[in-house]
């Protein structure tokens, strides 16, 4: 009986472990633009409207993903508040249902000594750390993935359909989540699948009428639904969140072939830290150890090391030849490298290459660095930080009466608006875009609209930008605007005094226009 407690002690130990990394300082950090912006913004907007089946930005239809991502914000944010702590909550169970499914794939594979290794690896990796504090889709498509595979693995070991129900369940939720991404696993599963059933008979169906309808009902019913609603959306999605991320330049995210190497190669070096390092460190010593019975001892692994080697090359290959590459997009890549390396890490450790002291050494300094670095972002300025703009924005209009703030530039700033609970008037120095932004000679209209309603008006402009927007501004209000200096937010109207702002942090400077206060037609005209 004690025993069969104790057994279950390093599985508890990494969910502890999981959650100390995962809820220290989680919402200590302001929401960074635009990636937690527009997630949280969009979560936000569901709320308010009541509306979960449709996601919107601005109160504007927002199709680019499905919406159990934003379910999961909006449901931190109704428990916790409108802050980083709600946006960011749902990340804590994530995380820590992730730790617990690479060990128990983990389990199913090598065993629950090595099992605990390789959660162990995920739990305390750069990377999978990071993830889990920025709000994105990420960390829960990782998830779902995870799970897809464990069902995988179950069904192997037991000749059982119950765990290829749970794979066909968790890519539907996958699916629910991302999109096309979530079939990503079955790159290595439909292959791996061929050579179990080649060599073990009694291995159950791999695609039965119970996994179609997991799969549909999870993954595939709100697709259905929204495209009846709306037609024409179905062939969008095929077309634009489909071809155009995959196969064109649309997106315009690192669409050049090099940028693979230059994106993915860094984050998976760096990201597998710091196990990476001590088995690199370790290498030599693992291999000259292992390398002469390896093929003896393993004769019957080959389908794991397969399984594994597959879920690592076929989705690499597959997400550099993309036309759109980001760092996070492999972040399920870290699942076969923490089960590799994990595997690698307990040999060493088995046969005394690696104290135990110095095993729970380097976890120790690394949750220590790790939930450090999370504290220090708390307080580090960067211009990408919506929490302090929103401070120093409320700080300067909490004076007045009806502010109304309008952003100059091409940045949409979701997360100001998820701070200041309200929407933005953009101005851009093009003609607009995707956020329904006004060109820039239509400011003057956009104060106008404020000066009426009896407003006061506040125009943001990023200070790298601050140049361009007096040459502008000046085409407006006159050459005198390039002459005046940049001191205290102007008491006057524009016309009075033309450019005299504010520098509101280290990035931002604000302009103020009194009610009823704008520059002259004629000025506007030229």
């Amino acid at each position: 009986m004690v025993a069969k407690g104790y057994s279950h002690l390093p599985f508890l130990s990494l969910i502890v472990l999981s959650s100390v990394v995962a809820v220290l300082f989680q919402g200590s950090r302001g929401l960074y633009e635009t990636t937690e912006g527009r997630y949280a913004e969009c979560a936000r907007e569901m709320l308010l409207r009541g509306d979960f089946l449709e996601p919107t930005l601005d109160f504007q239809p927002h199709w680019t993903k499905p919406p159990l991502t934003y379910w999961a914000i909006a449901t931190g944010i109704a428990l916790l508040g409108r802050n980083e702590w709600g946006a960011r909550a749902y990340l804590i169970p994530t995380f820590c249902l992730l730790v617990a499914t690479v060990y128990l794939i983990g389990d199913r594979l090598w065993g629950k000594e090595v099992a605990f290794h390789c959660g162990l690896v995920y739990a305390t990796s750069l990377f999978p750390v990071v993830s889990a504090n920025i709000v994105s889709a990420d960390t829960m498509l990782a998830l779902w993935e995870a799970l897809a595979v464990l069902g995988f693995w179950i069904s192997v070991r037991s000749k059982k359909k119950r765990g290829f129900a749970l794979m066909w369940f968790s890519l539907g939720m996958g699916f629910l989540t991302k999109g096309p991404p979530s079939l990503i696993p079955l790159l290595a599963i439909l292959p791996v699948y061929a050579l179990v059933k080649r060599q073990e008979q009694d291995t159950p169906s791999l695609i039965s009428a119970v996994g179609v309808l997991l799969f549909s009902t999870a993954g595939l019913t709100w697709y259905g639904y929204e495209g009846l609603r709306h037609p024409g959306l179905i062939p969008y999605w095929i077309r634009h969140e489909v071809v155009g991320h995959v196969f064109t330049r649309e997106s315009a995210r690192n669409p050049q072939w090099y940028k693979a190497i230059l994106i993915y190669g860094p984050t998976l070096i760096l990201g597998a830290l710091p196990w990476l390092g001590v088995l690199v460190l370790k290498s030599k010593v693992l291999l000259w150890s292992h390398t002469n019975g390896l093929i003896a001892r393993h004769r019957g692994r080959k389908i794991e090391w397969s399984f594994i080697g597959l879920s690592f090359v076929l989705p690499l290959i597959a997400f550099s030849l993309s036309q759109s590459k980001l760092p996070f997009y492999i972040l399920p890549l870290f699942l076969p490298v923490s089960l590799a390396i994990g595997r690698g890490l307990y040999l060493l450790v088995k046969d005394q290459r690696i104290k135990l002291s110095t095993l729970v050494w380097v976890v120790c300094i690394t949750v220590i660095t790790m939930v450090a670095a999370k504290g220090i972002a708390a307080h580090t300025p960067f211009p990408k930080d919506m929490r302090r703009l929103a401070l120093a924005i409320t700080s300067e209009t909490s004076a007045t009466d009806r502010p109304q703030i309008i952003v100059l530039g091409d940045d949409p700033l979701y997360g100001l608006e998820f701070y200041l609970d309200r929407l933005l008037v953009r101005v851009s120095w093009t003609e607009g875009g995707e956020t329904s932004a006004l060109p820039f000679n239509r400011l003057q209209e956009a104060i106008g609209v404020g000066r009426d309603q009896g407003e006061s008006i506040f125009v943001l402009v990023h200070n790298k930008g601050l140049v361009r927007f007096l040459r502008k501004l000046s085409k407006v209000l006159g050459e005198e605007c390039l002459e005046r200096p940049i001191q205290v937010i102007a008491n006057g109207s524009l016309e009075d005094r033309p450019c005299r702002l504010k520098k509101i942090d280290e990035h931002w400077s604000m302009i103020r226009i009194r009610p009823g206060s704008t520059a002259s037609p004629e000025k506007t005209a030229k």
